[in-house]
């Protein structure tokens, strides 16, 4: 059996809260305790990739008043829009501070 850490940073790349998993999790699961953990102040952008994106997720950002930065996840025969796309790479590209926070 394997484990899993999930981690919220902040703009810097400063690790504000972690939370560890069973490897057989979903990584989307502990989004919300991550939140509750870290602090998040409402009116804060939270950035994060398709795994995040569900019904739930975004509900909850928007009942904690945080702004939605989860990429969309294109499903079945619905494909995402140049929109779509186009907002998934601007969140990608301030995404990239978490992935270095890991990288070194």
């Amino acid at each position: 059996m394997g484990y899993k850490q999930h981690a919220v940073v902040d703009d810097h790349g400063l690790v504000m809260a972690v939370e560890t998993t069973a490897a057989n999790r979903h990584d989307s699961q502990p989004m919300l305790a991550l939140l509750d953990k870290a602090g998040i102040e409402p009116g804060c952008r939270l950035h994060a990739d398709k795994a995040y994106d569900s019904r739930k997720h975004r509900e909850a950002l928007k009942a904690r008043g945080i702004k939605n930065g989860i990429q969309s996840k294109a499903v079945k025969n619905k494909p995402l829009t140049v929109r779509q796309l186009q907002r998934n790479k601007l969140i990608t590209r301030a995404r990239y501070v978490v992935e270095r926070t890991f990288s070194s």
